[in-house]
């Protein structure tokens, strides 16, 4: 484990006593930042990370239900939930190398994947005619920062092959993908394409479809413009990999799943791709 993770925490101390497992050490020190942050209130100081640790608390004493989260501490969607939600990551990266408390983990990864997917809804609820009269600065930022959060988690719950989180945090990366950022295509139709992979993957072929027939749809109209740009040797860029990445990916999709698919469509892409790849050899996003 990067030894930053505890380092740049909001309380480094309590989660270094967290990795040795001293778990009974943790409850003291969390009950004494608590009393330390009522009384902060009435000196009217800002009380920093309350919500992480009373989550982990509850997580320690195995008493909390992820998706009731909200019955032991509140988030905050218009003041600091960011930092919040980034403490109990760092809180679950600890508990992970720990590697000695799996049921505590598990309950500390469920509920970060709650308290993104209610940031998720608080994004798209505040989000007012996106695109056509832009976004304010503060929901982007917060949205971008969950949409970074739930792909970490994502690669979590992808490594301890849980494949009902695992489509739930990517989901939830589609989710703010579209709330926020919908002018960019190439996240759109990728994150697109990773929930209809995970759907497929799960056996949920007709769920899938959707997510794939999304792409299928909406993308081909962007081939000749990126064919251009490839053919011209200029302007090739990683957005326009991913697009046509993504386009193939779900047609290939919707064929396996027995739909009948444009196949010029499909070869077309299939040549730009190559085409990209030979306009900028060394682009790492090959």
């Amino acid at each position: 484990m990067d030894a930053n993770i505890i380092s740049r925490a909001i309380e480094p101390d309590i989660l270094e006593l967290l990795h040795q497992g001293k778990f009974d050490a943790v409850h003291t020190q969390i009950e004494k930042k608590l009393k330390w942050s009522i009384w902060n209130f009435f000196k009217k100081s800002k009380a920093k990370a309350n919500f992480a640790y009373r989550i982990l608390q509850s997580c320690l004493n195995k008493s909390i239900k992820p998706s009731e989260y909200s019955r032991i501490s509140r988030l905050d969607f218009k003041g600091d939930c960011l930092s919040e939600i980034m403490e109990l990551h760092r809180i679950l990266l600890v508990i992970e190398d720990y590697a000695k408390a799996p049921e505590i983990e598990r309950l500390v990864s469920l509920t970060l994947l709650e308290c993104i997917r209610d940031g998720a809804i608080y994004i798209e609820n505040n989000v007012k005619d996106h695109p056509q009269h832009g976004i304010s600065a503060k929901i982007w930022i917060a949205g971008s920062s969950l949409r970074l959060r739930a792909d970490e988690l994502a690669g979590y719950f992808m490594d301890k092959r849980d494949e009902q989180s695992t489509l739930e945090a990517v989901f939830l990366i589609a989710k703010l993908t579209n709330s926020i950022m919908s002018h960019y295509p190439d996240l759109v139709a990728s994150d697109m394409v990773r929930v209809a992979l995970q759907l497929e993957k799960m056996g949920n072929k007709e769920k899938a479809k959707p997510f794939f027939n999304a792409v299928a749809l909406d993308f081909p109209s962007l081939l000749d413009a990126i064919e251009e740009e490839a053919l011209n040797n200029s302007q090739v860029t990683e957005d326009d990999y991913l697009v046509t990445k993504s386009l193939i990916q779900a047609l290939e999709g919707l064929k396996r799943l027995g739909e009948n698919i444009d196949e010029e469509t499909l070869k077309k892409a299939i040549s730009i791709l190559e085409l990209l790849k030979k306009a900028d050899e060394n682009n790492e996003y090959r």
